[in-house]
């Protein structure tokens, strides 16, 4: 495409966009018009929701659906309750030169900050959410070396930072979809840690989980509820799908259960999504469907096991927000 065309593009779907519905109720929450919409990823400021998303026109837009995973941009929408969507301008785009792949958000004083897919992996920041700019290429050490299970490994970084929201002992924690170097392909897959103390300058914490049985775990995300952490990933090889595998720390090692492939109730074709929490304080799991839309809300259930269930909202289900947090107390 020409950056004449892609720039008409970026126009139209702002124009358009904005007739995105709330879509189907208990299933289809946003389905931004005429571009395809996947690897989600959220933020909150106030209260505000922020979803960020990879963008590419879809076939209506273009026919020659080739470069959509080599000339894709950030979209952006917010919500106010999870359940219904309002486009926003686009977030960042480099298109046609060169694509843009999955990162996180975080916020660190007064500004946003997203760890990007982007020329390795690269830096931006806003100080409202909607405003973008690059800020600097972040380094990373060279050769990357860790421990594992008493074995020395090399490995390298794919794409897909995940960058914990809050400080640890005063460092940022990313984890990465990487691969063990000199490993069968197929089996190379593996979830690194590294971290940094000001998002530019990292080193290696170690290996988050190293399954041996996946091409890659693409698309990472950590999170904490009831004293145990998980780690959610999309699976390359060995059946596919989301999983969610369990540990006792946050830099792991995390272990595969039996419910650790997520199926989740009235969304047949899903990949990815994120863990969110809700108005309510709960959390919820919203699901990436067909590069095309995100779910509307799934109710998560921890138990005292430490596995987690799914329940789909009903219609015209809304989150309850406590009296203090309505106060803002």
């Amino acid at each position: 495409m020409t950056g004449t065309r892609v720039t008409l593009i970026l126009l139209l779907l702002a124009v358009f966009g904005q007739a995105a519905t709330a879509g189907e109720p208990g299933r289809t929450g946003f389905r931004p018009l005429g571009v395809n919409a996947w690897d989600f990823w959220f933020a909150k400021s106030g209260d505000t929701y922020h979803a960020f998303y990879l963008e590419y026109p879809d076939k209506s837009a273009q026919p020659d659906q080739s470069l959509r995973h080599s000339r894709q941009w950030v979209g952006h929408a917010v919500s106010q309750d999870l359940l219904t969507w309002s486009p926003r301008p686009t977030a960042l785009t480099e298109a046609p030169e060169r694509g843009i792949m999955t990162g996180s958000c975080l916020h660190d004083g007064d500004r946003w900050y997203m760890l990007m897919t982007y020329k390795g992996f690269t830096v931006a920041e806003s100080r409202d959410l909607d405003t973008w700019q690059w800020k600097a290429n972040a380094q990373f050490p060279s050769p990357l070396t860790t421990q594992w299970q008493g074995e020395s490994l090399g490995f390298r970084l794919l794409a897909d930072p995940y960058v914990y929201p809050e400080k640890i002992d005063g460092w940022w924690y990313a984890a990465i979809n990487s691969q063990i170097a000199n490993a069968p392909k197929d089996k190379s897959g593996v979830t690194t840690l590294m971290r940094s103390k000001d998002l530019l300058r990292w080193e290696t914490h170690g290996i988050l989980c190293y399954p041996r049985k996946f091409e890659r775990l693409e698309t990472p995300q950590l999170w904490t509820a009831n004293d145990k952490w998980y780690l959610l990933f999309g699976a390359v090889g060995d059946g596919g799908g989301t999983r969610v595998w369990i540990a006792d720390r946050f830099d792991g090692p995390y272990e595969e259960r039996p419910w650790s492939t997520m199926t989740l109730p009235g969304i047949p074709r899903f990949y990815l999504g994120k863990r969110v929490v809700a108005p309510d304080g709960t959390d919820v799991f919203l699901a990436g469907e067909s590069y095309s839309s995100l779910s509307q809300p799934i109710r998560m259930t921890y138990l005292p096991s430490g596995e987690i269930t799914y329940r789909a909202m009903k219609p015209g289900e809304v989150f309850a927000i406590p009296p203090l947090a309505r106060l803002g107390k």
